[in-house]
């Protein structure tokens, strides 16, 4: 009889681990963007060639991580799906998407862009691309350079992390001297950042943001960006020109 019950329980163990593996996710995410006056749009191709994947795409709220839209619905091969998010005052948001697997994650591309409003909807004027997994020098992640005149110049880092982490933001300028740096907290699933406000002259940086090690930078997810100033009468505080960290 405790026999039997052994292998009952075994068997039970094995259904278990066996739903469990059917769960399991793997997730792509963006770094963070800002608009005011346009549309958030999360993209995913699909690249495989065995059928139709159904990723949950989701636009998340980079002040509170919560998801502002989301959507499952299926891609055919060589095919695309997106979720849509007007949020009709300047908001800060990224973009990430769920799939059943690793595989099908690696064969799909998902990319976070801005879409014009107005008159003339649907142009995209920003976009970044999203990874599963953040590419990262130790504990830092850089960017490339990027320059601007009177516009700001921003740094923002995702937390994809399941809890809190610390980490340093950084603008250095063109001679290797940091210009701007902010040490901040940031809660799982929101992000922080730091900025450089215009001036009357052309400036170049790049970002460095630093991690308690490297693997909590690799679950960061970086970008660079030129931000229009809040005086904009067109699109203000919008990302222009983002730049990914890695």
């Amino acid at each position: 009889m405790l026999r039997g019950i052994g292998v009952l329980g075994a068997a039970l163990t094995a259904l278990l681990i066996g739903a469990s593996h059917a769960r399991a996710q793997a997730v792509v995410s963006t770094p963070a963007l800002f608009t005011s006056t346009g549309t958030f749009a999360c993209a995913v191709v699909n690249l495989t060639t065995t059928g139709n994947i159904a990723p949950t795409i989701s636009i998340v709220d980079g002040a509170t991580g919560g998801v502002l839209a989301s959507d499952s619905s299926a891609i055919p091969p060589g095919g695309e799906g997106e979720v849509e998010y007007t949020p009709g005052a300047v908001k800060r948001a990224y973009c990430t998407a769920s799939f059943v697997n690793n595989t099908e994650a690696d064969a799909s591309r998902v990319t976070l862009m801005l879409r014009t409003t107005g008159t003339s909807p649907g142009t995209a004027y920003a976009a970044i691309r999203g990874v599963r997994t953040g590419g990262s020098s130790g504990s830092l992640v850089t960017t490339p350079a990027l320059s601007a005149n009177v516009d700001e110049m921003v740094c923002a880092a995702v937390n994809t992390a399941t809890t809190a982490q610390t980490i340093t933001l950084s603008l250095i300028d063109e001679t290797g001297t940091v210009s701007d740096s902010f040490t901040v907290s940031v809660p799982a699933g929101q992000v922080k950042l730091v900025l450089l406000s215009n001036s009357a002259v052309v400036r170049i940086r790049h970002c460095e943001v630093t991690a308690a090690s490297q693997n909590l930078a690799r679950q960061l997810r970086v970008s660079l960006f030129t931000r229009t100033p809040a005086s904009d009468p067109n699109d203000p505080l919008d990302s222009y020109a983002p730049v990914e960290g890695y």
